[in-house]
């Protein structure tokens, strides 16, 4: 399956790709914890696009820090409860560790001005 989209990689892409992957892969994720770990994957691109923080850990220590949290929470227009909820259901599926960092495995390089992005599905009985 192909799928062709145009979107705006720096705010778009992460929600696009999470989205989909929620409804294919059954990860039981509602709007808001898929909307959550977006942001994060974005202000994660964000540093490292612009070169602000280069550093895995350091990226990390910002991106979990309660001031992120609380900028996230505003520009989503989420509650305090709505929101934390959210994280621990991402620690539960292992997309948020339980030290607040996301595995740097599982983060995209979104620098190329092309990619692809392949879901390889196994059987897995």
């Amino acid at each position: 399956m192909k799928i062709e989209h145009k979107l705006n990689i720096k705010k778009d892409l992460h929600l696009f790709i999470f989205s989909q992957l929620n409804e294919l892969r059954h990860w039981d994720l509602v709007p808001s914890d898929v909307r959550i770990l977006a942001q994060l994957y974005n202000m994660d691109y964000d540093m490292v696009a612009t070169g602000e923080v280069k550093k895995y850990e350091d990226r990390m220590n910002i991106l979990f820090s309660v001031e992120n949290k609380k900028k996230i929470m505003e520009e989503l227009k989420m509650s305090y409860n709505t929101f934390n909820n959210s994280l621990t259901k991402l620690r539960k599926k292992d997309w948020i560790s339980k030290d607040n960092t996301i595995d740097e495995k599982y983060l995209f390089n979104l620098g190329a001005k092309e990619f692809k992005f392949i879901i390889e599905f196994k059987d897995e009985a």
